[in-house]
């Protein structure tokens, strides 16, 4: 009934505003009958769907959908500059100009030019939005009443009242994703966050509260001088959530906001709506958990009695934990309501979990002293100096080693062990000397490539490279060792 007396009201500001302009704007300068055979032919066929036989049967807004369908593509160019206003108005309330005015006014509408006209031509367009006339799907009719809502309300901000109802109507109706339009329904996401901490992490309950607390700690000094306490906030609103749930007969959110409970359910009041679905055995749930159902033909919802304005009882209960944590972080000053000792303890136990928690976070990080830099570079290049130092020594040993072994004569010290035997020693000496290696192998009952492989691996550890290398089947010795393994040869 308020949403009624609103909207007389707005009826009767709006005939104050144009101050008998009704009346004055329309002279008589043509019969009734003239005026009607000026009237195109689409109308009068319009108005045949409103005055047949059949239509006594119909109710207003079964004849409003019917006759709407049947204009819903068509255009005009009629320049119209009357009023027309009317309570839950229709078609059948218009008269023949005003008919052209507004689906003129609608045409331009349709093409992007949202001018001011009468309110109730407004409410004519978003009844026929709401009832999926001139648009595509549910969809594009919820974008297209969001849009016109946005512009019009630039000439009436009361149309938004409406407009965002029936647009969450249509999310219920047609099982559209809700958009939670409204400040109210920020207060209802909010509740439902609350109901049920457990599935959010610390920053949306922490948000939540703030949205639907009347006292709201993102503004307290303890969490503008140490911003963590959101978390500990959060936590402790978890806590106590979770115990009353387990040890006691009503919620924390029950006592908060009331109890849940079903009650009748209105769907698109104050509007001209054709129920067209007739739902049975119909559910919604809207993202806050509120449930809108609709059980032959009746709808109720399940939810907490209307939140309309921030929650007193849910500022106390924040101011309190506000207070029991500011000795916690030094801080003194805003007294506080004295935490009951159930509160109090959930308090305690979850500020030392922070703490421990805290302490864990930081042993695990590993700390870089950038201070040491310097001293790490230092002995950095002495190690390094070291190193080459003694790499410098090592090459100098291993030259002078390589330098003796290149002064050795090529008589060696009587006694020094040859590593090839004599039949590969004389085998070697004719390989130096340009001989038949190949028939003395032979002779010796071996072949050729086998003992050549076997004197270049004996050799190997003294040259570090092949000594003899084939050349065809012919062994020849490699010509910069020539010297070398001729000591190593039967003289």
């Amino acid at each position: 009934m308020a949403g009624n007396a609103r909207f007389i009201e707005m009826i009767i500001s709006e005939l104050e505003r144009h101050d008998g302009a009704v009346f004055r704007e329309e002279p008589i300068i043509q019969r009734a009958s003239s005026a009607l055979e000026a009237l195109p032919e689409r109308y009068r066929e319009m108005r045949r769907i409103g005055s047949s036989d059949a239509s006594l049967l119909l109710n207003e807004s079964r004849l409003f959908y019917e006759m709407g369908k049947f204009m819903e593509d068509y255009e005009d160019s009629f320049e119209y500059n009357g009023v027309f206003m009317k309570y839950f108005p229709t078609y059948r309330q218009m008269n023949d100009r005003q008919l052209r005015g507004y689906f003129s006014w609608r045409t331009a509408v349709r093409r992007g030019e949202v001018r001011e006209t009468s309110l109730s031509f407004a409410f004519v367009y978003v009844y026929e939005l709401i009832n999926l006339i001139g648009a595509e799907s549910p969809e594009d009719a919820a974008k297209k009443l969001d849009d016109f809502a946005a512009a019009y309300s630039e000439y009436d901000e009361s149309i938004l009242h409406y407009a965002e109802r029936w647009r969450r109507d249509m999310s219920v109706y047609y099982g559209l994703p809700d958009e939670e339009l409204g400040e109210k329904y920020t207060f209802e996401l909010a509740a439902g966050v609350l109901t049920d901490p457990a599935s959010y992490d610390d920053g949306e309950v922490f948000r939540a509260i703030c949205a639907l607390s009347s006292f709201n700690p993102e503004r307290s000094k303890l969490v503008k001088s140490r911003p963590e306490a959101k978390t500990l906030i959060a936590r402790i609103f978890r806590a106590h959530s979770a115990f009353c749930a387990e040890h006691r007969k009503t919620t924390l959110a029950e006592r908060l906001f009331g109890r849940m409970k079903e009650r009748i359910y209105v769907i698109f009041p104050s509007a001209v709506f054709y129920d067209r679905k007739r739902y049975t055995d119909y559910e919604y749930t809207f993202p806050s958990g509120r449930v809108c159902r609709c059980r032959g033909g009746r709808w109720s919802t399940v939810w907490y009695p209307e939140i309309t304005k921030k929650s007193s009882a849910l500022g106390a209960l924040i101011k309190t934990i506000d207070g029991a944590l500011r000795p916690h972080f030094g801080l003194e000053g805003q007294s506080a309501d004295t935490a009951s000792l159930l509160l109090g303890k959930i308090i305690e136990r979850e500020v030392a979990s922070y703490i421990e928690e805290e302490r864990r976070r930081e042993a695990a990080i590993v700390r870089f002293d950038f201070s040491k830099l310097d001293g790490i570079r230092t002995s950095a290049e002495a190690t390094k100096e070291m190193l080459v130092a003694e790499d410098e020594e090592e090459d100098d040993t291993e030259t002078a080693s390589c330098a003796e072994e290149e002064t050795v004569d090529e008589d060696e010290t009587p006694g020094e062990p040859s590593p090839l035997t004599s039949e590969e020693a004389k085998l070697l000496s004719l390989i130096l000397d340009g001989g038949d290696a190949a028939a003395f192998a032979k002779r010796n009952g071996t072949m050729l490539s086998v003992a050549v492989e076997s004197i270049n691996e004996k050799l190997f550890d003294e040259l570090c490279d092949t000594a003899i290398e084939f050349d065809g089947d012919t062994p020849r010795p490699v010509e910069d060792y020539i010297e070398d393994i001729r000591r190593f040869a039967l003289k």
